[in-house]
């Protein structure tokens, strides 16, 4: 009962947590995207807690304590990525899915390391944790599953929403692409292929375009050509 008890706190301090940054970022001018799966996804929360709650105390079994044990590991691991995650995430944090004015970035601490630790380092952990806890293996088994598909519209729906926002210019702090990188040079290898390896001909719009953007090693090329005869 103790654990049911800590993890109801905890979860309803971080939920203040979401609301405060979720009031100070819309009232700065922040968008919310997916308001119809963020409500899902709560829901499927509040009821995978719920599930287990009660077949651990309607349908009681015989209790593994080595089962309970692990599941309170697994569910401190997933708090404590929880807590790391609101730190490096500070104001910006939420349980909805909103982009702030300005919004930045974050590639430091967990983030250098994977995509999504909030989705697959806390949530799924916590609920699998808290799960194994109570011994309540129909809600892991039905309830994790269920819960995944609200998850996987939200990953998907984050990506789409990142990819758009910094496409556009983001304040994103990742360098520029480098134009004489080696994949930019193969490019242009590729690009005069067609005339040095191969021995075609050039067509005359395609000429003019190779000469227009790499007109050094165009003129390489013109002299590695081979002469038409006749």
């Amino acid at each position: 009962m103790i654990i049911i008890f800590i993890a109801i706190c905890f979860r309803l301090i971080t939920l203040a947590i979401s609301i405060r940054n979720e009031r100070a970022l819309k009232s700065a001018g922040g968008q919310e995207f997916g308001k119809t799966n963020s409500a899902v996804l709560t829901l499927a929360h509040i009821a995978f807690y719920v599930s287990a709650i009660s077949e651990y105390l309607w349908f009681p079994a015989d209790a593994s304590h080595v089962v309970s044990l692990l599941g309170v590991l697994i569910y401190a691991f997933g708090a404590l990525v929880l807590v790391a995650v609101i730190r490096a995430l500070g104001r910006v944090w939420t349980v909805k899915l909103i982009i702030a004015s300005g919004h930045v970035l974050v590639k430091s601490g967990l983030y250098r390391l994977m995509r999504h630790p909030n989705y697959f380092l806390n949530i799924l952990p916590e609920l699998v944790g808290f799960a194994l806890t109570l011994n309540a293996f129909t809600t892991l088994l039905i309830g994790l599953p269920l819960y995944a598909i609200p998850l996987a519209i939200r990953i998907r729906q984050e990506d789409w929403v990142m990819a758009k926002e910094f496409s556009r210019g983001g304040s994103d702090t990742s360098k520029p692409p480098d134009t004489n990188s080696p994949g930019r040079r193969i490019g242009r290898g590729v690009a005069l292929s067609r005339f040095i390896l191969l021995k075609l001909p050039p067509e005359p719009e395609q000429l003019a375009c190779v000469q227009r953007r790499h007109a050094p090693a165009f003129s390489i090329a013109r002299r590695c050509m081979p002469r038409s005869e006749g």
